[in-house]
């Protein structure tokens, strides 16, 4: 991801390697964070907390999009992506995923305040083909833990689909939002 950031060569956006434990930057440079899709990637959360309140400036925001798991919660408002009805074992490996109150609550010990959650519609594909050929990659984190036999009959099914779309329609799905404030 980062050296397709570089590539894109924007005015006044540098791009740096660092993990979300340990941010390669000042205290109190950045105005807000975005992690899209992520969360569930890093090793200790306490850690990353502390180093986005760190590097934020007073009264920045963090913006933390994705499937968050749904540990102690109820199934409904459950997320259901288009890729749960092809490969639903990748809804349990998703529901391991750290939970949104898990998430605010961490944020909360290191002082941050939730602002807001909402749901946001993200076009995964604009069709049934594209998706297909996007899933066919396996690089979606709900598919990496699938054995080969689980994997193969939900793209098998998820080709059948895509090879039957008359009209193309795009494939939406729905993810969470929490948006947080530091302390000023």
């Amino acid at each position: 991801m980062a050296r397709q950031a570089k590539n894109k060569e924007l005015a006044d956006v540098d791009v740096v390697n660092g993990r979300a434990e340990s941010i390669p930057l000042r205290d109190g440079s950045v105005r807000a964070a975005w992690l899209s899709n992520v969360v569930h990637h890093v090793d200790d959360l306490g850690a990353a907390v502390s180093e986005l309140g760190r590097v934020l400036r007073p009264h920045g925001r963090v913006l933390i999009r994705g499937a968050f798991g749904r540990e102690g919660e109820s199934d409904d408002g459950r997320a259901n992506f288009r890729i749960y009805h092809y490969f639903p074992d990748a809804r349990r490996f998703a529901d391991a995923f750290p939970s949104r109150q898990q998430i605010v609550d961490a944020f909360d010990r290191e002082g941050f305040a939730e602002e807001v959650t909402t749901s946001v519609a993200q076009v995964t594909a604009s069709s049934l083909r594209e998706f297909a050929r996007r899933i066919r990659t396996r690089a979606d984190s709900t598919l990496a833990p699938l054995d080969e036999d689980a994997f193969a009959a939900g793209l098998a099914a998820l080709e059948r689909d895509a090879a039957l779309e008359m009209s193309p329609q795009p494939v939406v799905d729905d993810l969470d939002l929490v948006v947080l404030r530091t302390p000023g």
